[in-house]
């Protein structure tokens, strides 16, 4: 079976026969596969467990570094569903094919023509932090571009009145993307612009905190309470300081510039990769998406991420037909991909040197990120003695590095195991019931949902290449 048969059709199709005949070599992306290899007839089974009532509308597949065209194991695996958070595996394999790991989003400010204005030009930093005390650990920030500001206007002794907030780099200065509103009132994602501060959270150090319907209005305050702090000290001349913050007018548009006057950078993306994936964190997904969005396409819009994810998978030779990529964290419940498309998604993640950053800033079972949490893959009393040996082996010494997803109603995780044979296994697994809920905290609630989902894994790592196929 050709990938783009593969990876592109939406009809279900039949577990992988017991016997084939060893043949001939294509790829997958950058990573050599056999068509056709020897299959011998396996007997660890996973197929009780991924029938459990607990893993409803389940969806899977498994495939072995031996083989990337015949899956160990599917079910489901060519019916596309939204991912969500997953999808910041996929947002992290673009933007480092386009922006590349050593890119940094630049905040620029200008002189004009007008003595006394100035103008801040937005370069879609998400991370840009207004005193430092941020999420963002080694974030640019306002009072360093403030430093830069005043030491001009002292050297040039001129005094500022002005400040004109250009987000032109975008498509709107407020981009919204597919996502509910109230995701934003409570703080999970914000919109999107070319000028923001903190990730346009109320509270700077609080990884989840409401954001505003505004984030360029937001970050401009910052702006100039961060030049109006750094003119108006002791050490400022009198020509050039300013003695109320009232005296900085700000307004928004687009002017002639002259020469640059202050600028600062983020992270590099290689950085910024582990700021991101192993925190979810949606707000930085969504930048990304939007910054390669506007290379790819010419257009900082989420009605062209689509598209340009698409021309860049193909670059890659990644077949995608029959996905569709609404956004880029995930937060979309329009966002479709199969889990065969992401089982092969994530060998070429993990074979090629160019994608090394993203490996490196993955979760890990027990140890990384969301992952590190005590309550996945976790033994109980409750359980058998068998699934409790199961699960503490998979979660021991790193074995399973993946990206987890979560919507109410969806739970999700891509990636890629060392099994107990030796075996390095990729696989995609999503499970999809309306009845998650909301506890009184605030916080998720699965009731057996996520324990079956782990278990499901652990299964994967105790069977490795003996994995018997669906329903054998």
């Amino acid at each position: 079976m050709v990938l783009a048969a593969a990876v592109g059709l939406v009809t279900a199709i039949a577990a992988p026969a017991a016997q084939a005949t060893a043949g001939t070599v294509t790829q997958i992306g950058n990573v050599p596969v056999s068509t056709s290899v020897a299959i011998t007839t396996r007997t660890c089974s996973a197929t009780a467990i991924a029938n459990n009532a607990a893993l409803k509308n389940l969806r899977v597949t498994v495939y072995s570094e031996n083989d990337l065209v015949n899956s160990l194991f599917e079910k489901g695996s060519t019916t596309t569903d939204s991912q969500a958070s997953v999808m910041k595996l996929v947002t992290s394999v673009v933007a480092t094919k386009v922006l590349g790991n050593n890119y940094r989003f630049t905040t620029k400010v200008y002189a004009t023509k007008k003595t006394g204005t100035i103008v801040i030009v937005g370069g879609g930093d998400p991370t840009l932090s207004s005193a430092g005390k941020t999420v963002y650990p080694g974030a640019a920030t306002m009072k360093t571009l403030a430093r830069q500001i005043k030491s001009w206007a002292i050297k040039k002794k001129v005094k500022i009145k002005r400040i004109i907030v250009d987000t032109s780099a975008y498509d709107s200065a407020n981009l919204k993307g597919p996502w509910d509103n109230a995701d934003i009132k409570v703080g999970y994602v914000s919109r999107i612009s070319a000028l923001m501060v903190d990730g346009d959270r109320a509270v700077s150090t609080s990884r989840t905190s409401p954001r505003s319907s505004a984030p360029a209005k937001t970050a401009a305050a910052a702006f100039r309470s961060a030049v109006f702090s750094a003119l108006n000290t002791s050490s400022t001349p009198k020509a050039v300081k300013v003695s109320k913050k009232s005296a900085i007018s700000v307004s928004y548009g687009k002017v002639a510039k002259k020469a640059a006057i202050a600028s600062v950078s983020s992270q590099p993306l290689s950085k910024l990769l582990t700021q991101m994936l192993p925190y979810s964190d949606n707000t930085l997904s969504e930048a990304l998406a939007i910054r390669v969005t506007k290379t790819v396409t010419g257009k900082a819009s989420y009605a062209q991420v689509n598209k340009a994810y698409h021309t860049v998978l193909s670059s890659l030779g990644i077949a995608a037909a029959g996905m569709h990529f609404a956004d880029g964290s995930g937060m979309s419940k329009s966002d479709r991909m199969s889990t065969r498309f992401l089982a092969r998604l994530v060998p070429i993640v993990y074979t090629n040197p160019s994608y090394s950053k993203i490996v490196s800033a993955m979760p890990v079972v027990g140890k990384v990120g969301t992952l590190a949490s005590k309550s996945r893959f976790a033994t109980s009393r409750s359980y058998s003695a068998s699934r409790n040996d199961q699960i503490a082996a998979a979660k021991k010494r790193g074995h399973i590095v993946a990206k987890d997803g979560f919507l109410y109603g969806l739970l999700s995780l891509t990636g890629t195991l060392t099994a107990a044979d030796g075996t390095r296994l990729y696989f995609s697994v999503v499970t999809i019931d309306g009845k998650f809920y909301r506890t009184s905290s605030g916080l998720k609630s699965y009731s057996s949902t996520y324990p079956m989902l782990d278990y499901l894994v652990s299964r994967f790592y105790t069977c490795g290449s003996n994995l018997a196929a669906y329903g054998s």
